[in-house]
């Protein structure tokens, strides 16, 4: 579920614009929202975290529609978002707004988009209610953003400079765990990688080489030798999900020396038809997927088929998979999954 303030933009203000109240033209008997912004952790005023403010229902609009206040001075329920900026107290307000229902979401560097009432961005913000002319007293505690960091090294001790490091989070489907792709970095020259922004919680910590993301070939290339490059590797050392540790982090937490040894491995090509009770389908497509993973963490290649519905993986590294196919049809579409194992062979 997405946060319902996720998406609307904040503003920016100069210093010389920051004013403990933000005052509204509006008719008779306004309301008004005050608080203060803190760590949630250690209840210490937060400065300059800028807060938005959202009449609810007001989320319809698009981004590009949302009203950006030029004097900080715009009517409330004019534009239905109002924007403004704690003080060095963590303070705020927002004063002269309508009566009604609305949302709250505050956001500062090295903190997480925070609702208002939330322990995680994924949550919607608690409804404030004004009625005429009530003032509502809120504390908005933002929340720390957690991360993981390490190396990435060979068998041989030596870094790998190319490829990113995924942090994965767990999903249940059908009484099934799988795992999604929440956030994902480049590694450095030197191996390293930091994963920031991450909330609260377990994840898996896996290295994807660049090597391997690749689109199905359907040119029928030879396979080139490459028994010698580097395969997705889970922390610390796992090629499969279930043999993977998982990395616990704590809300604001930072832990370090995740470090990831990545084997190499023999890889093969994965080939077939898509077989369709029509003899063309509307449309048609098929991926590759780490078993255990959910198919938006492509890390084997996705694509169209070619003449006679055939596909085309190459290079797939040894391990467990599924191979997801969509088409549509004259009476709908048609989805599923087949498991492939690549073991020793094409």
């Amino acid at each position: 579920m997405r946060t319902l303030l996720m998406q609307p933009t904040i503003w920016s203000f100069a210093a010389s614009l920051i004013l403990p109240c933000l005052a509204l033209d509006s008719s008779s008997r306004p309301c008004s929202v005050t608080g203060r912004a803190v760590d949630s952790r250690t209840g210490q005023p937060l400065p300059r975290v800028e807060i938005e403010l959202a009449a609810l229902g007001s989320q319809a609009r698009s981004i590009g529609q949302v009203d950006k206040p030029e004097n900080r001075s715009t009517p409330a329920g004019h534009g239905h978002r109002h924007a403004t900026v704690s003080d060095g107290r963590g303070e705020f307000c927002f004063s002269s707004v309508r009566s009604g229902q609305y949302v709250l979401l505050g956001r500062k560097a090295g903190f997480l988009p925070s609702p208002y009432k939330a322990v995680s961005p994924s949550q919607m913000s608690a409804i404030i209610v004004l009625k005429d002319g009530e003032t509502a007293h809120v504390i908005l505690k933002m929340i720390p953003q957690s991360l993981i960091s390490g190396k990435v090294v060979d068998e041989g001790g030596d870094p790998l400079d190319s490829g990113n490091v995924q942090a994965l989070s767990a999903v249940s489907l059908n009484g099934t765990l799988h795992y999604s792709v929440v956030k994902a970095v480049p590694v450095n020259d030197l191996g390293e990688f930091r994963i920031a922004g991450l909330g609260m919680g377990t994840f898996l910590v896996k290295f994807q080489p660049r090597e391997t993301a690749a689109s199905p070939d359907m040119g029928g290339v030879t396979r080139p030798d490459l028994s010698t490059l580097p395969v997705p590797t889970y922390y610390p050392n796992a090629r499969s999900v279930t043999s993977a540790t998982v990395v616990t982090v704590g809300s604001g937490e930072s832990v370090l020396g995740v470090d990831i040894v990545v084997q190499r491995a023999p890889r093969y090509n994965v080939e077939g038809v898509l077989r369709t009770a029509e003899l063309q389908p509307e449309f048609a497509s098929v991926s590759l997927v780490p078993s255990g993973e959910n198919l938006p963490a492509l890390v084997v290649g996705s694509g169209v088929l070619g003449p006679g519905g055939k596909f085309r993986f190459p290079g797939v590294p040894v391990g467990e998979y599924e191979l997801h196919f969509v088409a549509g049809l004259g009476h709908g579409v048609s989805a599923g999954r087949r498991a492939v194992r690549v073991a020793d062979r094409d």
